[in-house]
């Protein structure tokens, strides 16, 4: 008799823990979309960021950046912050710049700096439909320091 072929493991959908800095007038793309800590799923060791350019509809125009020297997993207490400025949009994981983009307008987009406002969105994404495997995004603190010395 020969032996059964192994039953592939049926893993549990995930969700994908993401913070973004959503435009608040809610016109995507065309205000742009600042996804500055992202991970596949829940735990992983490397962030990734996905920053979006002010754009017309059509094709998806952003930045791609993924940690390289990933410390902690992800799912470990971290300082994460993103820092936007008229002149750059960078991030940074325990107080170490992990990328930093600026410019790039041409035909149909603006700089990728320029979103007119926009507010932080924590959010658990779901791709897959029903039947996710629970999860909750601890966040302990949140600071947000304006550009307005006012």
């Amino acid at each position: 008799m020969s032996p059964r072929p192994a039953t592939p493991l049926l893993r549990t959908p995930q969700y994908h823990p993401l913070l973004i800095i959503w435009p608040q007038s809610d016109r995507w793309p065309q205000d742009g979309e600042y996804d500055f800590l992202e991970n596949g799923a829940p735990g992983e060791r490397c962030a990734e960021a996905f920053i979006h350019y002010p754009h017309g509809r059509g094709a998806v125009q952003q930045e791609h950046a993924k940690e390289r020297n990933c410390g902690a997993p992800l799912s470990e207490w971290h300082n994460v912050a993103i820092e936007w400025t008229p002149d750059h949009v960078k991030g940074f994981i325990d107080g170490k710049e992990w990328f930093s983009f600026s410019d790039g307008a041409r035909s149909g987009r603006s700089n990728i700096q320029a979103m007119p406002s926009g507010h932080l969105t924590i959010q658990l994404d779901n791709f897959f439909g029903g039947n996710m495997q629970p999860a909750t995004y601890e966040v302990d603190w949140v600071r947000i320091y304006s550009l307005d010395p006012k």
